[in-house]
């Protein structure tokens, strides 16, 4: 309120995406846990990676200062890190956010557990002589 931003209907959307990223998120430290437990080397790499993700999503720039044009929302849509930046900021802008980005979401969280859950199962006897 303090900043002239009023909270609309839209704002409870943010709750579901929230949600929705927090599934991706555990997910993928799941997947990244059993990899780094096996490859001790990884957790570094995956830092670095991480890291310049961070310049590459939108956190620290706005996707409306892109050029417009074709390669810069093909950066945007291909970026996973952007879409579950974004199913949880658009609905706290006043936005619903964009169709691709829910869809895009859902089925990293539909993919992403398949994994998971495979890793899980396959991997799981293994991991106590991995540490």
């Amino acid at each position: 309120m303090i900043f002239g931003k009023f909270v609309n209907l839209y704002a409870f959307l943010a709750i579901l995406g929230f949600l929705l990223a927090s599934l991706n998120i555990l997910w993928m430290m799941i997947v990244l846990a059993i990899l780094c437990t096996r490859y001790r080397d990884l957790t570094q790499i995956i830092q670095n990676v991480m890291q310049v993700c961070l310049y590459l999503t939108p956190v620290m720039w706005e996707p409306s200062r892109l050029p417009d044009g074709t390669k810069s929302m093909l950066m945007l849509n291909l970026n996973p890190f952007y879409h579950l930046l974004s199913v949880v900021r658009d609905p706290l802008l006043g936005n619903p956010g964009t169709l691709i980005t829910w869809c895009v979401v859902v089925a990293m969280a539909v993919v992403g557990w398949t994994l998971a859950l495979v890793f899980l199962n396959r991997y799981r006897s293994r991991i106590t002589y991995w540490l």
